[in-house]
């Protein structure tokens, strides 16, 4: 059957090219080949020329949107296009096939934009994210470089701590064996302090029965000295003379040894 279809307006005819080189590609993926029309100028010529069966369309499983193919048709309206108008078609005869030209720069909103398929609002939103993401990315990095610097003072207080719990335990060790010497010797001086009372005692015994007093001496100016066995009759006679005469004088007589028939001397 004759195609007997108008021409088609720019737009469509360069998607239609664009798809019999590429085809499955959603109206995201065009905007960058078809830079001089907005995404939804693309999308109403897309839909448009699936409803007059040029195109066919799917679901992306990826960005959820449709994707566009070419059909049979639409190749063929191509060519019919490019017999009456050489100019708005991309296959002119000057033009080489797989000809390669320098792409232009990629920017991070298309590359964005790409990824997310959206529209300008959209875009705004989405850079705001990443935008707000680098912020919070970079304040999680200063709290982990905040608390790595907390965690190493909170080590380094704590290995002081162990080094002197260390110092104090060795410190106690230490005033314990001490503590242990000094008993020792306390025991050692309370044996010898034992010893030493004992032996006084027994030496201070020994001199008790050594000065034992058995008779004293009464003294009295002008009268002949007499001997008494005790200290208190001594004391008695001595307090009464001195009444009389103003002093008596009362000596300790200690046997210090004696003599007997044949110049023997004993001592006491």
């Amino acid at each position: 059957m004759k195609d007997t279809a108008k021409p088609m307006k720019g737009i469509r005819i360069q998607i239609l090219a664009l798809l019999a080189r590429k085809p499955d590609l959603t109206v995201a993926d065009m905007i960058d080949s078809l830079s001089d029309f907005t995404e939804k100028q693309i999308g109403d010529n897309c839909y448009q020329a699936k409803q007059d069966g040029l195109l066919t369309s799917r679901m992306d499983g990826i960005t959820r949107k449709q994707a566009y193919s070419i059909t049979d048709l639409g190749k063929a309206r191509i060519k019919s296009d490019a017999a009456t108008d050489k100019e708005s078609s991309p296959f002119a005869p000057d033009v080489k096939p797989n000809l390669t030209t320098e792409k232009p720069a990629v920017t991070i909103d298309q590359v964005i934009h790409k990824i997310f398929p959206a529209s300008t609002g959209e875009l705004e939103e989405l850079r705001k994210l990443v935008e707000d993401g680098a912020k919070e990315n970079a304040r999680l990095h200063d709290e982990l470089a905040g608390a790595q610097a907390e965690n190493r003072t909170w080590r380094d207080d704590t290995e002081k701590l162990l080094d002197e719990k260390l110092r104090i335990s060795r410190a106690l060790s230490k005033a314990d064996d001490e503590a242990s010497r000094l008993r020792e010797v306390v025991a050692s001086k309370d044996g010898e302090i034992t010893r030493i009372a004992f032996e006084s005692m027994q030496y201070a015994e020994k001199q008790e029965r050594q000065v034992t007093v058995e008779q004293f001496l009464i003294r009295i100016p002008k009268h002949k000295p007499f001997v008494v066995k005790s200290l208190e009759k001594a004391r008695q006679q001595a307090m009464r003379a001195a009444k009389f005469v103003g002093k008596a004088e009362v000596f300790a007589m200690v046997p210090v040894g004696d003599a007997v028939r044949g110049a023997v001397w004993n001592q006491k």
